[in-house]
């Protein structure tokens, strides 16, 4: 017999030895994906600050000057943030908010500027001469003109809402209430089913928060939402609450409490129209959970001389 044929494998251990490799590689691989799934999530919101990194000028990033990017996002909700994580988490929604706002100031003086190019009438030229000069002070005062220079919208649109909700989840109430409002522009994969269930889960939170917190900001939105106004189908907002007379009877009420002036005369026009839509059971119901909400959360939140204002996220917090 020669060395060869001595030392040969037989064909049926051959076989045997390669399925036991071909098994021992899927499990490994199998494994390696396990590991690698378990550590995507807690890196979701780096990414995203990397991401608008990436696409953003230095000048724009509020933590430029650093040298590197903070994982801002992975402290949100932890009792050991450190105090910078958390300046950067709300720091960073203010400056896509405000660059944004400051986007469409400009869209609109340049709209302006167009039609007021054209044959116009002296009364509609003078319209447009105030308007204009309104946008012209907006953007004069403008807190991030120069961070926002060359910022890419689709980036912004697209970081808007993660950025805040991580900010409204560190308790910050500005970003929170905006991030309830929704105003600003979705993508199509955002108003997808499970998109719009994590909208709602966030918000709703947030508007229970911001109640007993004594915000009535989250009142005013509570109150729209739940309307025939703003209940469509076409945007996050409009799906918040379902549409129901009852429920905006209450909310309106609790508003009513810390109105003045017109204001509150203009509550109380809404509120006799939604009077005529219930029976006396829910108006009472209505207005004993107001008057409770009221005393219990509000006796120190001032009064409202107009509808309280969203998504002003000017300066620093």
């Amino acid at each position: 017999m020669s060395v060869e044929d001595k030392y040969k494998i037989p064909e049926r251990e051959r076989r045997r030895w390669i399925l036991f490799v071909a098994i021992g590689a899927i499990l490994v691989a199998a494994f390696a994906i396990l590991i690698r799934s378990a550590e995507v999530e807690p890196k979701k919101d780096s990414a995203s600050a990397q991401h608008l990194t990436s696409l953003l000028p230095a000048s724009f990033h509020p933590w430029a000057d650093s040298g590197s990017v903070h994982s801002i996002s992975k402290y949100v909700g932890s009792d050991e943030a450190p105090q910078t994580d958390v300046q950067d988490t709300r720091r960073r929604a203010r400056v896509i908010v405000n660059c944004i706002q400051q986007a469409h100031l400009e869209n609109g003086a340049e709209a302006l500027l167009k039609r007021s190019a054209g044959e116009q009438s002296p009364e509609l030229q003078q319209l447009n001469d105030e308007d204009f000069e309104v946008l012209q002070k907006k953007l004069a005062h403008s807190p991030n003109s120069e961070e926002c220079a060359g910022a890419d919208m689709g980036s912004l649109q697209e970081d808007v809402y993660p950025a805040l909700l991580a900010a409204g989840e560190t308790g910050d109430q500005d970003a929170a209430s905006c991030y309830v409002f929704a105003e600003f522009e979705l993508s199509p994969s955002q108003m997808q089913a499970p998109e719009i269930e994590s909208y709602r889960t966030h918000a709703l939170a947030f508007v229970e928060e911001g109640i007993a917190r004594g915000d009535w900001r989250f009142v005013d939105l509570a109150a729209n939402a739940s309307g025939f106004f703003f209940h469509k189908n076409k945007d996050w907002f409009g799906q918040l609450m379902p549409r129901s007379d009852e429920m905006q009877y209450r909310y309106l009420k609790l508003e009513e409490y810390g109105a003045d002036g017109e204001f509150a005369e203009s509550i109380g026009v809404r509120l006799t129209a939604i009077r005529g839509k219930l029976n006396a059971d829910a108006i009472e119901r209505g207005d004993q959970w107001a008057s409770f909400q009221f005393e219990t959360h509000f006796t120190q939140s001032g009064h409202l001389s107009s509808v309280p204002q969203i998504c002003e996220m000017h300066g620093a917090k």
